[in-house]
């Protein structure tokens, strides 16, 4: 949770507050949160959606550590990448091409 889940004017808002992603947490939720998943053990915690395109509420959110955060991101963003190429490959036929087609 960051200015730019609220804050429109922030360059990174159409990521999370643009995208719709709201914050449904109270500072009570996060102390349950951080005791919850021993946040105060990390080296750096940082909050986890655990469904990337849900709300920041309790059920969809823990800490982990930012490295392993910074990971799923990466992965989450090559996957959604490998999506598009595969639907753009299907609805242009290049797949017909590679087998003798059009």
């Amino acid at each position: 949770m960051c200015s730019s889940d609220l804050n429109k004017n922030d360059k990174a808002y159409k990521y999370y507050g643009g995208k719709g992603i709201k914050v449904k947490m109270d500072k009570k939720d996060l102390i349950f949160l951080w005791n919850r998943d021993k946040a105060d053990l990390m080296r750096q915690p940082s909050i986890d959606r655990i469904r990337s395109g849900g709300d920041y509420e309790l059920k969809n959110c823990r800490f982990i550590e930012m490295e392993e955060n910074r990971k799923r991101a990466h992965q989450e963003r090559i996957e959604k990448t490998k999506k598009k190429w595969q639907k753009f490959v299907k609805e242009n036929g290049y797949n017909k091409m590679e087998k003798g087609g059009k």
